[in-house]
């Protein structure tokens, strides 16, 4: 192939999958592996996901969906698969890109894959300048015949010459995540690269970069991030999160995508097959003979599959299933030995840094305030909880409405927890306590609100929970005397050491005790509870230092709703989750002014009506009811009931 052809193969555009495997082996020796071998859990491959974004791009078939992600293992391609992908866009395209790393030897790796490129036979060729950022591409092609000329034997034309020639030019820049980077140019195709370790003191910068694509003569502009997802609280679970929203589309494959096929020596496949049992939290299987060895409790978390003989001893089955022996067709030489997938997995601290860093099946809930918050335990509708109320296996048509009308039928306590804010959300959570559970009922969140705002905002909690007793953040004493005067029965408590740890633990305790039992439940139908609270409980997470490594202080970002929720709970409950007795019989009068009336009776007959129904003796009129066995306390004077 001559230097004509070689460069003409160089510019034309790819135009099947097929032709662009062959193009990148060709000219930039790379050879991306390209089967899904985990169908169940991955989408895509380094090779697919390159090729699909690349087709994209290239038809300009962008709108409506302009920003994906690619996440995978450590060591999975997503780097080097994205840098391909640029080198291509600059060279079959007039777009210019933008690469953003999340850190400085990030940017440093990043840069040095398509320098490489770059310095390759042909491709070396049409680069001007020298920039340790920035690559700068210019060619020159002739309208009638497509020769191709780099800008030194275009300079060398004759004026007249130089006329039959179209010139094109794009760039790529690589800047680092922070806000000087994050105001670079706007540019058609812009990558952000290893999204979850953008440092939290840069995360402004990450969502401001989101401004650096941009249309330009009709190209629609791509957004792909990249990444491994390291945790629960990380940048890629948000992305993950918000995807419904934002209409992310996400591609991702695991460590056993890219490992290499299991040879008959390994598994055996003359041999008879045999069933293991394989536990997924900890990424391990056992034989059949070991499984009925444990206790019937030992037992749970355990499922059966088939495998080959010489599974049996195989550290990654429990991930690989025996499809590396069945299903992988890759033969690309970029593939991980299996020797290596599993020293991986030999040396991995936790189960929980197997399934994070090398499966990508979850995110690390190390680190986490509230790890065992689950969706399936924790999370229940109204018909689920008016179950529970009942004790009956099923009821049907309860809404939330008709749910706390039940549960003050029968003598359900409701309290709520306010934090204030402004730039921060003003939150109020409402929850009831109904024998040994502790049912969140309602959230109101909003950032933003004047003090006015907050209580006309609030006032729905007096007519919907029958003005329970509220416990707000007592660094306010100016906001909580303003509700009291609103008719609000604020509760004086008082912030002491180590409280946000005490509260927090309370809440552990309810969501699941030493002996198994869950208490705490969240309404699934109440749009706060579920899309502000839960969400931000989910990713609540704790301060690290400068290791990596979790301590015991909780981080105040987005912690208003749990601080709502915890300011409640930890005034309501015990250290043992059990009902205070002074959330019982304390009374606020000042914020239940006495009707007026002319009836010399109608005070008495107020204060009557209010005892009982601080104790839960009230169901509906006050004649008839008396009140037995409870002291009722107000400042120095009590009632006996």
């Amino acid at each position: 192939m001559n230097l004509q052809e070689n460069r003409k193969l160089l510019f034309t555009p790819c135009t099947t999958r097929a032709h662009f495997k062959s193009w990148i082996i060709h000219f930039l020796k790379i050879d991306f592996p390209d089967c899904i071998v985990v169908e169940d859990e991955s989408n895509s491959s380094p090779l697919d996901a390159a090729w699909e974004y690349y087709d994209r791009i290239l038809r300009n078939d962008l709108a409506g969906s302009s920003k994906v992600m690619t996440y995978a293992n450590r060591g999975g391609f997503k780097t080097l698969s994205a840098a391909v992908l640029e080198t291509m866009a600059l060279l079959h395209t007039t777009r210019n890109i933008g690469h953003m790393a999340a850190i400085e030897a990030q940017s440093k790796k990043s840069a040095s894959y398509i320098k490489d490129f770059f310095r390759r036979p042909v491709l070396k060729d049409f680069v001007v300048g020298d920039n340790s950022r920035e690559i700068k591409l210019v060619r020159f092609a002739h309208k009638k015949t497509g020769e191709i000329l780099n800008d030194t034997e275009f300079s060398a034309l004759t004026l007249a010459q130089q006329q039959e020639y179209h010139r094109r030019d794009n760039y790529l820049k690589i800047v680092v995540c922070t806000m000087a980077g994050a105001n670079s140019d706007h540019v058609e195709f812009f990558v952000i690269d290893e999204v979850d370790v953008v440092p939290k003191q840069n995360i402004a910068a990450y969502h401001q970069a989101q401004n650096i694509p941009d249309p330009r003569d009709g190209m629609l502009p791509l957004t792909l991030l990249t990444s491994t997802r390291k945790s629960r609280t990380g940048l890629v679970q948000h992305e993950i999160d918000e995807s419904d929203r934002t209409k992310l589309k996400i591609k991702h494959w695991n460590l056993i995508d890219v490992t290499h096929a299991c040879e008959p020596a390994r598994h055996k496949p003359d041999e008879p097959k045999q069933e293991y049992y394989i536990n997924d939290d900890q990424v391990r299987h056992i034989t059949k003979d070991q499984f009925d060895g444990l206790s019937p409790g030992e037992q749970k978390g355990w499922y059966t599959k088939e495998g080959f003989a010489g599974c049996k001893n195989c550290r990654i089955f429990a991930a690989c299933k025996g499809r590396l022996a069945t299903n992988q067709t890759s033969k690309s030489p970029m593939l991980k030995p299996i020797s290596f997938a599993i020293e991986k997995f030999q040396q991995a601290p936790s189960p929980d840094f197997i399934t994070t860093e090398y499966l990508c099946r979850k995110p690390d809930a190390s680190g986490l305030v509230f790890p065992r918050l689950s969706e399936d335990l924790h999370k229940k509708t109204a018909n689920q909880m008016a179950a529970m109320v009942l004790a009956e296996d099923e009821v049907k048509n309860y809404t939330k409405t008709s749910l706390i009308q039940l549960l003050m039928s029968k003598g359900a306590r409701f309290y709520t927890g306010m934090d204030f804010g402004f730039t921060h959300p003003f939150a109020i959570v409402t929850i009831a306590t109904f024998g040994q559970y502790v049912f969140v009922l309602d959230c109101y969140s909003q950032p933003g609100l004047e003090l006015d705002d907050q209580t006309a905002n609030s006032e729905y909690i007096k007519l919907m929970f029958n003005n329970p007793r509220v416990y707000a953040d007592p660094a306010y004493p100016g906001s909580i005397k303003t509700f009291s005067k609103r008719g609000f029965r604020m509760i004086d408590w008082e912030k002491k050491p180590f409280s946000v740890k005490a509260g927090i633990e309370i809440i552990r305790s309810l969501l699941m005790s030493g002996r198994g039992k869950t208490r705490l439940f969240f309404l699934s139908e109440d749009s706060g509870v579920s899309d502000k609270l839960w969400k931000n409980l989910k990713k609540y997470k704790l301060v690290v230092t400068n290791d990596g490594l979790p301590t015991e202080e909780p981080d105040g970002t987005d912690d208003d709703e749990a601080d709502a929720l915890r300011y409640v709970i930890m005034n309501v409950l015990g250290s043992k989750g059990a009902l205070k007795e002074d959330t019982r019989t304390a009374l606020t009068v000042e914020a239940h002014a006495a009707p007026e009336s002319k009836h010399p009776n109608s005070q008495q007959n107020w204060m009557t009506d209010l005892i009982r129904r601080e104790t839960g003796s009230m169901s509906g009129s006050s004649s008839g009811t008396t009140v037995s066995g409870t002291t009722v306390k107000k400042n120095r004077f009590v009632w006996d009931g």
